[in-house]
């Protein structure tokens, strides 16, 4: 333990400086996104979270995989699954339900006559004999993952992404428009990174065939700048609603959704890397969700403490191994002894595997379906439900402690 440690955290002092370049970027103005729940994208994302919600539902330890394509007339769920047997028409029965509650027209997306076809089969023997390797489950693929968190908002996410979604809830409120659309924000940052100011809001939203854009921009333009801080200057001029003119046809007729697309709105709007993979319809043995989950909650439990403005989490993982190959934390602004006690303290506290990360984050209850609405970051819950396990602050007290003891060695 002390020398995988120790290896890790010589990785984080390496790419200290790195981090802290790339997480301000030294531009002076940032762009983020976020969609709608009835983008296509997202209702692929939402299929596939619903079918791994499905199987966990009946099997906590099933291992799902699954990929969605959305068309007009045809949804395409395909993928590998472990776990107990759901039957074709159960799954059908399911989707059929969360298109009818999505809120499209018929003549967008007839839920009830459409065709589903289940592509799903059973896992590589292969793949799962790997996970099995270890009492701890190894990891079901190989793959880097970042974990983020900034104290530029309330909740620990970038401000870019956070009003581009806030944007979008407006949306959501108002029954008048349809369930595709998307927001996009572009934000000024000053010299010290703090966001100062916004550039331009882009809205693009579905509306009733009878609705002018205009209609729609007398509708929504106050409710947008009241979103966005007060001492922004935010003038008319600046919001850009539905830019390409009429937008009545959404949704699948309009473009074709996959699985996967909208990971970066699904994340931190851009601002910080990527990881190789993205989340909806894999369990917690795919360590792309489940490591990127652990990454937020560790960096969070950093900024929340007051350790520092921001914090970046990397990991990277081996098919089959059930450790980290790779981990860094950067922490911009702290000492060289502080970091280190905050890796020891992490290390310590923190089991890496994919089975350590299900249970310290709840990860093996149906809880997805809701994961793939607004973005995995950024939300809270309820004591009684936990959805949100990565979004908690257990860690902030210790970590407090860890560098009030550190103080109180040097003075």
């Amino acid at each position: 333990m002390e020398k995988r440690r120790a290896v890790l955290y010589n990785a984080s002092l390496k790419y200290e400086r790195f981090f802290y370049i790339f997480m301000h970027f030294g531009f002076r103005y940032f762009s983020s996104e976020a969609v709608l729940p009835g983008h296509p994208d997202k209702i692929a994302d939402q299929i596939s979270d619903l079918v791994l919600d499905t199987y966990l539902q009946k099997d906590p330890s099933s291992r799902v995989a699954a990929e969605t394509m959305v068309t007009p007339d045809k949804i395409i769920v395909a993928g590998e699954v472990s776990g107990p047997e759901v039957t074709a028409v159960e799954l059908e029965e399911k989707i059929r339900l969360f298109l009818k509650n999505i809120g499209y027209e018929k003549h967008l997306l007839d839920w009830e006559s459409l065709e589903i076809v289940n592509l799903l089969h059973e896992q590589s023997p292969e793949i799962s004999a790997g996970l099995r390797r270890s009492a701890k489950l190894g990891a079901g693929d190989q793959g880097i993952m970042f974990g983020y968190a900034t104290d530029e908002t309330s909740v620990g996410m970038p401000a870019p992404v956070y009003y581009a979604r806030e944007i979008v809830r407006v949306v959501r409120e108002n029954p008048l428009f349809g369930p595709d659309g998307k927001s996009q924000i572009t934000l000024e940052y000053d010299c010290y990174g703090r966001p100062v100011d916004v550039a331009n809001v882009i809205v693009s939203v579905q509306h009733p065939a009878g609705m002018s854009t205009k209609d729609v921009r007398n509708i929504l333009l106050e409710k947008i700048i009241s979103t966005l801080p007060k001492d922004w200057s935010l003038s008319a001029d600046k919001v850009i609603i539905n830019p390409a003119g009429p937008f009545t046809i959404g949704g699948p007729k309009g473009d074709c959704g996959l699985t996967g697309r909208k990971i970066v709105a699904d994340t931190y709007g851009g601002i910080v890397p990527n990881g190789g993979g993205a989340f909806s319809g894999k369990d917690a043995t795919k360590v792309d969700r489940s490591a990127a989950y652990l990454a937020r909650y560790i960096a969070k439990n950093i900024v929340f403490s007051g350790a520092a403005s921001k914090c970046v989490v990397q990991l990277c993982y081996a098919i089959g191994m059930d450790a980290p190959l790779n981990a860094q934390i950067s922490i911009p602004g702290v000492t060289t002894h502080e970091k280190e006690q905050i890796f020891s303290l992490v290390s310590d506290r923190i089991d890496f595997s994919p089975l350590g990360i299900s249970m310290l984050l709840h990860l093996d209850r149906p809880i997805y379906l809701k994961t793939s609405v607004m973005g995995h970051f950024g939300h809270s819950h309820s004591p009684m439900d936990m959805s949100f396990k990565w979004e908690d602050l257990d860690l902030v007290p210790l970590i407090q402690e860890r560098l009030k003891k550190v103080k109180e060695e040097v003075s």
